[in-house]
């Protein structure tokens, strides 16, 4: 488990107090945020991805301190016209596979997965396998997290700067790939990546 702040860990723990099983959580050290009161309705569930904006040219898939870090990306991009939504998976194993496929299929857009860990062995590398198995296809995907690489044990604002921020890596890398990706994602149909049109970004994201 990856929670994002101190909602999710204050209605996470009695879900955890009562399942059978082990059960591993990843959690900040010192004081944790609180940000997702912002976001109406919302809800911890254990097993439960949920959609926190909604938006029409990328889809940012995260978990833990890096789901903060797509918010902030959705409201940058929201003032270019670019729509971003968030999908929150806060449970890595069970993995919720139906909200994953249910976010990509037939919306065709990029899809970024924002790793709070390795890019080996964690939740991009399952939500690729998901994806796979269920013949489900993203226009583009991209994986943002740490490089497989020995690292100097650090703060984590620290680790955040050695890999240029997450937020600003999105920021950047959208601008540039919505822009190709806008007018595909109102077909149906997934074009090669070198033959989509360049006709400006599309519009869309509702944050709560």
């Amino acid at each position: 488990m990856d929670p994002c702040d101190a909602l999710d860990l204050e209605q996470a723990v009695p879900q955890i107090a009562a399942h059978k099983g082990p059960v591993y959580m990843r959690i900040l050290r010192g004081p944790v945020p609180l940000v997702l009161d912002e976001i109406e309705g919302y809800r911890f569930e254990l097993g439960k991805a949920k959609i926190l904006c909604e938006g029409n040219d990328v889809l940012v898939i995260s978990s833990g301190i890096l789901t903060m870090r797509a918010l902030e990306a959705a409201k940058d991009l929201a003032a270019d016209g670019i729509g971003v939504a968030v999908l929150h998976c806060p449970t890595i194993k069970p993995l919720d596979e139906a909200s994953i496929v249910a976010a990509v299929r037939y919306k065709h857009r990029l899809m970024v997965v924002a790793e709070n860990h390795s890019m080996v062995g964690g939740l991009g590398e399952a939500v690729a396998s998901v994806l796979l198995r269920h013949r489900v296809q993203p226009a583009q995907f991209e994986l943002a997290g740490l490089p497989d690489a020995f690292w100097t044990p650090a703060p984590c604002q620290r680790c955040m700067t050695s890999t240029a921020s997450a937020a600003r890596c999105w920021v950047r890398g959208s601008r540039v790939g919505s822009a190709d990706l806008a007018h595909a994602s109102r077909s149906r149909h997934a074009l090669p990546r070198q033959s989509l049109g360049r006709d400006g970004p599309g519009k869309g994201t509702t944050c709560a």
